[in-house]
């Protein structure tokens, strides 16, 4: 962690304050991300949360270049309203369906809509515990967000905190809200975070 992430490294080992101390990220590299640079990414995942009325259905795309343990946000798909049917064609008209999508396992049904529309889409494993520590995953890793490719992500990783009490002390109690394309990360990277070793 040293080597990989020192200020988070100060953070929990040594006791330095970086922050607030409520963010849930705090090694995020915000800035432009080229095709050039894209194109030499290797690894690329995808994750879809589902939504649809109060919260946003929630596709997106990243690479992880494992070499320096960064995550890179490409693309996303964020709206309310939409059916299994529009979130299969927009995937679709983005160039995305050949590959395989990891999606949120409460949904059976609405994987199953989607691979009868075409897209490979597969339920993330899921066990007690398990948001908590991909989280953790997470926050070891630095991840590089281009605000122009993935202006929702963009602003729901930089803003994420974790609970305040009534008195304004951090609580380590992660909130679920406002994190739909974190959860999305979270069952993209699921074949590195359930890894054991890592």
């Amino acid at each position: 962690l040293k080597e990989a992430n020192p200020r988070a490294f100060e953070h929990e080992y040594m006791g330095v304050p970086t922050g607030t101390g409520g963010e849930v990220f705090m090694d995020i590299d915000v800035r432009t991300i080229s095709e050039e640079e894209i194109n030499n990414l290797q690894y690329i995942y995808h994750g879809l949360d589902f939504g649809f009325a109060a919260d946003p259905a929630c596709f997106i795309v990243v690479a992880y270049d494992r070499k320096h343990e960064t995550i890179y946000l490409l693309d996303e798909i964020y709206k309310r309203g939409m059916s299994n049917r529009k979130i299969a064609e927009e995937i679709m008209a983005k160039g995305y369906s050949d590959r395989y999508v990891t999606c949120d396992s409460a949904e059976p049904k609405s994987i199953a809509d989607l691979r009868d529309l075409g897209i490979a889409a597969k339920a993330c494993y899921k066990a007690p515990g398990c948001v908590e520590y991909r989280i953790k995953w997470m926050q070891h890793r630095k991840i590089v967000i281009d605000p122009r490719r993935t202006p929702n992500a963009h602003r729901e990783f930089t803003r994420y905190s974790y609970a305040v009490d009534r008195n304004g002390v951090v609580l380590s109690q992660l909130v679920d809200k406002d994190n739909h394309s974190i959860d999305a990360t979270r069952y993209a990277m699921e074949k590195y975070a359930n890894r054991r070793g890592n």
